[in-house]
């Protein structure tokens, strides 16, 4: 390095201690950044096949829905990439089939659902997937029979659903539309592809477990059990074994390699209303951080911190940063949100609604003032209302 390039960059120095050196970069050149997002193209089908449908719903491992007019009527098949046609049918294929709606082709199998989808008279996280659904494989024969309220698509070979028989409602509580569907008892279970019950359908609730900072899920499942008036929460493997006893009121999405879960000893419908949470390890089968009335949510973080969310004295919701110990490492009431950024984190503040950046320690790096902070291969992306600001942020002590 020249004397000039030297004392340029100890010139544009924002920020330094013994672990970070944050330095304000002038000569960013867009050909720098290296994020390029290609969306996947719909496959296009051999010429002329496209225009023989009505309709052709997304590709999904080489299948889509499509549908066509015969008779009069419109029909519903299967076609693959190659323009070749299959008709839904019964189980031995000598007779065809009609659905009411389709699902999109996931490990070989078809949702098929013999009424249309329902408006709930309540709210489900798997409102999306109601119907009385059954299952086809992709020479379109049915191979389980409509009969479940509520299915996912199979994954890994099996897919949940849920036992239960349907109700017109009347009004929905929600928005007041009629001819609202309800169900007095769920049953929730898994079944393989010959539709044989791997996991019997007694669970209340049933929900898989993602990853915590990822978008992958485990193959383990939140499971409520013993019905809503007495029974808990615990955890389930993919066959059906306990992993965590049902001991819990509430058990969170999320889970890390390592085990751990957060939980709370109440809950009414929202975060806000969760009661006291802590966090359990499914290894030593145990609470690691014991339930605090405080705490109305965690998150874990990739450098081994709690994100939890509290309330100030005048009743405020904010973000604060704790280890496992319950001990503060970044706790201000005027950090309403405060995320992790890289090896960084970001907050917001109440009044200003503006952006900083702070360290894992909770020192201010980059001034509250900031409309939009982004994390790009190492620079800091800042915007102010005039323009875009650049640092470059160097760990000393290794990477992140």
């Amino acid at each position: 390095m020249t004397g000039k390039e030297e004392s340029t960059k100890q010139s544009n120095i924002v920020f330094e201690n013994d672990e970070l050196l944050v330095v304000r970069r002038h000569d960013w050149s867009p050909l720098a950044d290296r994020d390029v997002y290609s969306a996947e193209g719909e496959p296009q089908l051999p010429g002329g096949i496209r225009q023989r449908y009505e309709f052709v719903n997304y590709f999904y491992e080489g299948y889509a829905v499509a549908s066509k007019i015969e008779d009069g009527k419109y029909i519903y098949l299967i076609v693959d990439l190659e323009g070749n046609e299959f008709y839904f049918t019964g189980a031995d294929g000598s007779e065809r089939k009609e659905y009411k709606r389709y699902g999109y082709c996931s490990d070989g199998m078809f949702g098929v659902s013999i009424i249309p989808t329902p408006s709930l008279a309540y709210f489900h996280d798997y409102g999306n997937v109601a119907g009385l659904w059954g299952f086809a494989n992709t020479d379109g024969r049915e191979v389980v029979t409509p009969q479940y309220i509520f299915a996912r698509d199979f994954d890994k070979g099996r897919a949940i659903v849920c036992r239960g028989e349907w109700y017109i409602y009347g009004k929905s509580r929600i928005d007041n539309t009629s001819d609202c569907y309800w169900s007095e008892k769920m049953l929730w279970g898994m079944i393989d592809k010959t539709g044989n019950e791997v996991i019997p359908c007694i669970f209340d609730e049933f929900e898989q477990l993602q990853k915590a900072n990822s978008n992958d899920n485990f193959d383990l499942y939140k499971v409520h059990y013993g019905g809503w008036e007495t029974g808990k929460w615990g955890i389930i493997d993919a066959e059906g074994k306990w992993i965590a006893e049902p001991i819990f009121e509430d058990i969170y999405y999320e889970l890390t390699n390592d085990g751990l879960f957060a939980f709370s000893t109440a809950f009414e419908g929202s975060s806000l209303m969760r009661g006291p949470t802590g966090v359990y390890s499914i290894p030593e089968q145990r609470v690691i951080l014991e339930p605090d009335p405080s705490f109305k949510s965690i998150e874990f973080l990739k450098n081994g911190f709690l994100s939890v969310e509290t309330r100030d004295e005048n009743d405020r919701f904010y973000i604060k940063i704790i280890d496992f110990d319950g001990n503060s490492i970044i706790d201000n009431p005027d950090y309403r949100v405060v995320i992790e950024l890289g090896y960084l984190y970001y907050c917001i503040q109440w009044d200003t609604d503006k952006m900083g950046v702070l360290d894992k320690n909770g020192d201010i790096i980059l001034p509250v003032k900031y409309s939009d902070i982004e994390l790009r291969d190492g620079f800091v992306f800042a915007k102010t209302d005039d323009e875009e600001e650049v640092y470059q942020v160097v760990k000393k002590t290794g990477g992140e």
